[in-house]
């Protein structure tokens, strides 16, 4: 029987590999762009459509997450995230199944629910589990996950389209594989006390922290938008420019990802956004999520005015 609790390692992995589902929600299928359009030659608007079956879930994630918020609240953290991972191995999985791209558009629609519930409910068990440092270290170390999860996830995908373009799909399944140690390994926090002073806000009762977000969204829509393009387009301008197979779109991809790997692991060891040399202060996105999350009032009972959360397993 598997003990669960914030300092487990197994509550911990689990943790971490959840949260490698959300990059890999778009990147594993990238590879097989030129392949599926080629299948679907005969589609008025093919190569709008091809496009928005990557993109597509990108669109139901903004418009699932603030609904997954109060889910999240009101039936808990842990039911949302099994059913949001079963639901993501089952709608990421359909396209190996499908043969039409309307039945690809709507198993990428609901993929895009289910990572909107997974980003949801594994942020906000994490903000529950850990506080101060504990908690931005942990973030950096989901950070550098994700990003070795699009590594390894995308490289795999170009692998498997080489064989034929459905089956990269066949990668969402590991979900699945997820779902045991999620409802295991995991558990409902009980806050007792949500109240906290760990330096994480700018002043007491500084209320939400609108500031830091605003830098959390420009960053992130430049990150997003960079990233979005490189796997709509390079899968292929390789094809056209260098005759490239789906593996090597597929390790070119990856190869531009591992390059986001090293701020996430300086902020684990750390706990502190990464400077380079010149001093300089860069800005680490997790870092950010992390003190914004700390800053966050939590609405549950009375607080005390500095008592960390009290967290413990029902």
């Amino acid at each position: 029987m598997i003990q669960s609790g914030p300092d487990n390692r197994i509550t911990k992995i689990t943790l971490l590999a959840v949260s490698t589902l959300t990059v890999m929600a778009v990147a594993t299928i990238a590879p097989a762009l030129p392949a599926m359009r080629a299948a679907f030659a005969e589609v008025p608007n093919v190569d709008l459509i091809v496009r928005l079956v990557l993109t597509i879930p990108g669109l139901f994630i903004v418009m699932g997450a603030p609904v997954a918020g109060v889910i999240v609240d009101k039936y808990g953290r842990k039911r949302l995230l099994v059913v949001s991972t079963v639901l993501y191995g089952v709608a990421g999985s359909s396209g190996f199944v499908f043969d039409s791209l309307t039945g690809l558009l709507i198993g990428r629609a609901l993929l895009g629910i289910a990572v909107a519930g997974i980003m949801i409910s594994v942020t906000t068990l994490i903000a529950d589990y850990y506080q101060g440092q504990a908690r931005a270290k942990f973030m950096g170390m989901q950070a550098a996950f994700m990003n070795l999860g699009g590594v390894l996830f995308t490289a795999a995908g170009g692998f498997l389209a080489d064989v034929t373009w459905q089956t990269p799909f066949l990668i969402y399944l590991i979900a699945l594989v997820m779902v045991p140690f999620a409802m295991v390994a995991l558990f409902e926090p009980k806050r007792q006390a949500v109240a906290q002073n760990d330096g994480a806000t700018d002043q007491a009762g500084s209320g939400f922290p609108f500031n830091r977000l605003v830098i959390v969204y420009i960053t992130a829509f430049i990150m997003m938008t960079v990233f979005m393009m490189m796997a709509i387009q390079l899968p292929f301008l390789l094809e056209v420019v260098a005759g490239a197979s789906a593996t090597q779109s597929g390790l070119a991809l990856s190869g531009g990802i591992v390059f986001s790997i090293p701020p996430s692991v300086w902020t684990t060891w750390t706990g502190s956004p990464a400077r380079p040399a010149m001093g300089w202060r860069t800005t680490n996105p997790s870092r950010l999520v992390s003190k914004s999350v700390s800053a966050c009032p939590v609405t549950a009972n009375e607080s005390a005015p500095s008592a960390a959360p009290v967290i413990s397993a029902r």
